[in-house]
C-alpha cells in the first residue's frame, strides 16, 4: 500500500464519509458536480475539521490530474449508511416479538400468569375432574400434576381442576386420604374436606374421616401443616401433633404440650374466629 492511501486510508476512517459524501468528492474531482452538490458539499466539508482535512488531502493527491485509483478507493472507503427501518415494521416487530415471550412465559412458568392476568379467570369457573376409588376395599394411588402424592383410601373421592398444576392447588376431599405434598415455589397445597381446611407448603399427613361418628382427624407425619376451617381461620400442627374436627369443634392435641387425648379449653366453634 503507498503511503498517500495509507494517509487517505486514516483520514477516512475518522471523517463521516458516507456513500453521498463519497459520490459528491467524485463528482467534485471530475468536474461533474452540479451546483447543488457543490453546495452540499460545502456543507459536508464545515461538519468537522475530519471532513475538512480528507477534503484537503484528496485536493492535494489530485492537484496534477484526478487517478481513477483514488476515485475507487474513494468509493471502497465509503461507511455504508445503516439502513432506515420503517416504524410501523419497527412496531410491529418488537410487538411479535413481546407476544412470544409472554406465550413462553405463560406455558413454561407455573401459574399460568398472563392467562390470569388477562381473563381474570376465577377458580369457581375452572372445570373440575373427579378422581374416585371404584374398587371398594383397595386404596389408589395418585399423583397430582405438581408431582403431590395422593393415598386415597377406600370408598373415597376427591375432585381437582384439570388445569390443577397452573391455577391454585386446592383438592376437594370426600372420606379419607394420606397427602404427601411436593414443594412448589408458590401457593400452597390445599384440601378440603366437609367444614374443614389443611393446608402445606411441602407437609406430609392424613386425613381420616369417620362420617359415621362424625369426626375428621387430621395427623400430621412431616413438617407443618396448618388445619382449620378457612384459610383464614386455622391452627398450625407439626410432625406428630393431631387437629380433631367433631360437633362443629376443632380441638389440637400436642403430645408434650398439652395432655394427650385432651381438648384445649381454648377450642372454637366453627362460627367464631380462633383465638389470637
Amino acid at each position: 500500500m503507498s503511503k498517500i492511501s495509507k494517509e487517505l486510508e486514516q483520514a477516512a476512517a475518522v471523517a463521516n464519509l458516507t456513500p453521498r459524501a463519497a459520490h459528491l468528492l467524485r463528482n467534485f474531482f471530475l468536474n461533474l458536480a452540479t451546483q447543488e452538490e457543490k453546495d452540499e458539499l460545502d456543507i459536508w466539508m464545515n461538519e468537522s475539521e475530519a471532513n475538512s482535512y480528507l477534503f484537503d488531502l484528496l485536493l492535494d493527491t489530485n492537484r496534477e490530474g484526478t487517478g481513477a485509483a483514488t476515485m475507487h478507493l474513494l468509493i471502497k472507503m465509503a461507511k455504508k449508511e445503516p439502513r432506515k427501518r420503517n416504524i410501523i415494521a419497527k412496531i410491529l416487530g418488537w410487538g411479535i416479538v413481546a407476544i412470544i415471550v409472554l406465550t413462553m412465559i405463560d406455558i413454561f412458568i407455573p401459574g399460568r400468569i398472563v392467562s390470569r392476568l388477562t381473563t381474570d379467570d376465577e377458580l369457581k369457573q375452572i372445570s373440575w375432574k373427579k378422581i374416585t376409588v371404584e374398587t371398594g376395599d383397595q386404596p389408589k394411588t395418585i399423583w397430582l400434576a405438581d408431582s403431590t402424592r395422593v393415598d386415597l383410601m377406600p370408598h373415597s373421592s376427591m375432585y381437582f381442576p384439570e388445569d390443577f398444576y397452573y391455577y391454585d392447588r386446592l383438592v376437594k376431599l370426600k372420606g379419607s386420604a394420606k397427602f404427601d405434598v411436593r414443594y412448589m415455589d408458590r401457593e400452597p397445597f390445599r384440601v378440603e374436606l366437609e367444614g374443614v381446611y389443611a393446608q402445606s407448603v411441602r407437609g406430609a399427613f392424613s386425613l381420616q374421616n369417620d362420617s359415621i361418628a362424625k369426626r375428621i382427624v387430621l395427623d400430621v407425619s412431616r413438617k407443618n401443616v396448618l388445619f382449620g376451617y378457612d384459610k383464614n381461620n386455622n391452627w398450625s400442627l407439626e410432625e406428630g401433633e393431631k387437629g380433631i374436627y367433631e360437633n362443629g369443634t376443632i380441638h389440637l392435641e400436642r403430645p408434650g404440650k398439652t395432655p394427650a387425648n385432651e381438648p384445649l379449653t381454648n377450642q372454637v366453634p366453627a362460627n367464631e374466629p380462633p383465638a389470637k
